[in-house]
């Protein structure tokens, strides 16, 4: 399963339309989370078509589309 599928399936099972990127690490991740798996979920998101996130003055914050 990848870190999107992950993503995606915790949010619809919690029900929410956003979470911050620093909420969503410190709920699933304990450790060995790096700031490159961070970069590459990131990535995914841009390309997912699905969610998207927005940068705002202190964190990044995940929105579910659809």
């Amino acid at each position: 399963m990848t870190e999107l599928q992950r993503l995606l399936t915790f949010m619809r099972s919690s029900k929410r339309k956003q979470i911050t990127l620093r909420e969503y690490e410190q709920l699933v991740h304990q450790d060995g989370w790096t700031n490159g798996d961070k970069a590459k979920l990131i990535n995914q998101i841009q390309k997912s078509g699905v969610l998207r996130y927005d940068r705002t003055k202190n964190e990044y914050v995940i929105r579910l589309i659809q």
